[in-house]
């Protein structure tokens, strides 16, 4: 716009639409991750508006990156097209390379994984499970000794050992003196 003195419309139809250039940032954490599950790239920046052509590529094989809708200028979102040539879990770092109209830039590489897997319903039952029996199992084996041993725990007092009983088939006519020694003598008919 250096050296325009007039644009020739009047000042209520002159309107300047001024789009500075986008800046990239690097990716700071060494290569980015993408999950395979969701292979959405972010890329952050300053000034990154969807309005202007931004051809985005992933690795020397050029497989498009397309933009998906994004509601901020500091980042862009691309969805990376699927193609077998990168689209594995191996590792290998592949190159960003960004280009609007005449600046070229990367931001850094990029590498596929899997996505962390989020625990299953059984897997937190077995979780949420194990310390519970656990507990019930130290607390009954206390509660086996402590009877065992004649100590009373939460309350409950142990078993009182029964006494024994010996019955004879004799009969009260025989003679006193074959009587066991427990048994009452002054009881004779």
């Amino acid at each position: 716009m250096d050296g325009v003195v007039n644009s020739g419309l009047n000042e209520r139809q002159l309107r300047l639409i001024y789009f500075p250039d986008p800046t990239f940032h690097a990716f700071k954490e060494g290569a980015r991750v993408v999950y395979i599950e969701e292979p959405v790239l972010k890329i952050d920046g300053k000034d990154l508006r969807i309005d202007y052509p931004i051809d985005i590529r992933v690795s020397e094989h050029h497989i498009y990156c397309n933009l998906t809708e994004s509601k901020t200028f500091d980042a862009i979102y691309c969805k990376i097209e699927q193609n077998e040539k990168i689209w594995q879990v191996d590792g290998n770092e592949h190159r960003v390379l960004i280009r609007v109209g005449k600046i070229n830039f990367s931001p850094g590489n990029m590498t596929f994984a899997n996505k962390p897997a989020i625990l299953s319903l059984g897997s937190i039952l077995l979780i949420i499970s194990l310390p519970i029996l656990l507990i019930i199992a130290i607390v009954a084996l206390i509660y086996y000794y402590g009877q065992k041993k004649g100590i009373s725990l939460f309350g409950i007092k142990p078993p009182i050992d029964q006494f024994g009983v010996n019955y004879t088939n004799r009969s009260i006519s025989q003679d006193p003196s074959e009587r066991p020694p427990y048994v009452s003598q002054s009881s004779s008919n």
